[in-house]
């Protein structure tokens, strides 16, 4: 089951990212990335982890995705062939800005 769940979780984040790639114009020079889809057991609901760089547009990107969660929800839904795509919520990936944090500390003790 765990692998079934994996395949699908990778299948939602690959059309996903597609879908916003074509149908979405973030703020030039924004950058968002899909960095995991996590679906239920029941496959009814699914996390989406974003990452948008730079990081002072987070909260503007992440507003635009939720105002246009239905509309990518029913591109999702017919792209997917699948008798019923989970439900998508939309987050902010904490786990990867404080890797960003870390990296930049380690940069700047490095140029010292």
């Amino acid at each position: 089951m765990e692998t079934r769940i994996a395949k699908i979780n990778e299948l939602i984040r690959a059309e996903l990212a597609m879908t916003l790639k074509r149908t979405v114009e973030f703020r030039l020079g924004t950058l968002v990335t899909i960095t995991t889809v996590e679906c239920d057991s029941e496959l009814k609901n699914a996390t989406v982890h974003l990452t948008v760089f730079p990081q002072d547009y987070e909260k503007e990107a992440l507003l635009l995705i939720k105002k246009l969660s239905g509309p990518l929800q029913h591109a999702l839904n017919h792209k997917l062939s699948m008798r019923f795509v989970p439900q998508l919520s939309y987050y902010i990936d904490k786990e990867q800005t404080a890797g960003y944090a870390v990296e930049e500390l380690l940069n700047s003790i490095k140029e010292d």
